[in-house]
Order: structure tokens, then C-alpha cells, then sequence
């Protein structure tokens, strides 16, 4: 048997801001990054299930004038009404979401984004900045991020 190291699944490891002061900021999307075939325990029943998830990198500027860097959990890849990724998209974009929106066009777009501390999934006494709400920016600011 060949022994690997186990690589990260998150994709912006060593990209973002690890202290943050939870809040809400005029952010700007840089990047998003998929993962397929990602093995996780399926939910209720805890067996292992192989699913396709995406991340959201956003960049703002904090009260102190510092850039930082703050990601999205992980979110499946479904197009379901009840879906996590549907519900953050309808979230930031209103009116402009549709199905079949490719994600790479969403690089560079501004939103209005609350980040929170979030417990980690391997240790939950530890927590981590994420983004835990997305809405459009206001069309006063949009000149400011």
C-alpha cells in the first residue's frame, strides 16, 4: 500500500485572513474554486458518499485599513430549490440569478457579506472566520469596493 499525505480539501488554504472581526463589509469575490468527488459521511446516515462542492473567496478592507480574506464553507453542487448554493446565489444576486449561471462569471462581483465565526467540521471547539450572509451591494457603495 502506498502512503500519501492527506492534502486539504479546502481550497483556500494559506489564502485567507485567519483573524477577522466578524461584521459585515463591502466584499468583492476573487475567486471560487471547485472540488469534485469530495468523500464525506452522508447526512443521517453518516456513510461515506462521494459529493462535488465550491467555495467562495471574498476580499474587503477592515475598520483598520488591513485587506482581508474570507471564504464560504463548502457548498454541494446542486441545483436543488432547497440547496445551500442555490439559496446563497438567489442571496447575492436577486433578480440576476439564473440556472445555468456559470460561477467564473461571479469573479469580481461585489456583495454586502456578514462574516461570522463558524466551528471547524474536524474539531468544533475551534472556529474559523466564514462568510455566513451574502446580499447584493447597495448601489451607493458600489463605487467603493
Amino acid at each position: 500500500m502506498k502512503i500519501e499525505k492527506q492534502v486539504s480539501v479546502f481550497p483556500f488554504a494559506g489564502q485567507t485572513s485567519g483573524v477577522v472581526t466578524p461584521g459585515t463589509y463591502a466584499a468583492r469575490c476573487d475567486n471560487v474554486a471547485e472540488r469534485h468527488g469530495v468523500e464525506q459521511p452522508q447526512y443521517q446516515t453518516g456513510e461515506p458518499e462521494k459529493v462535488d462542492l465550491i467555495w467562495f473567496l471574498f476580499t474587503f478592507g477592515d475598520a483598520s485599513g488591513q485587506v482581508r480574506r474570507v471564504a464560504t464553507r463548502g457548498m454541494r453542487m446542486s441545483g436543488s430549490e432547497k440547496s445551500n448554493l442555490v439559496k446563497f446565489l438567489r442571496a447575492w444576486l436577486g433578480t440576476e440569478f439564473r440556472f445555468g449561471i456559470d460561477t467564473d462569471d461571479l469573479k469580481g462581483k461585489s456583495a454586502l457579506v456578514t462574516v461570522g465565526m463558524v466551528p471547524g467540521h474536524k474539531d468544533p471547539s475551534k472556529t474559523f472566520p466564514s462568510i455566513t450572509v451574502v446580499v447584493p451591494l447597495p448601489v451607493q457603495m458600489v463605487g467603493e469596493v
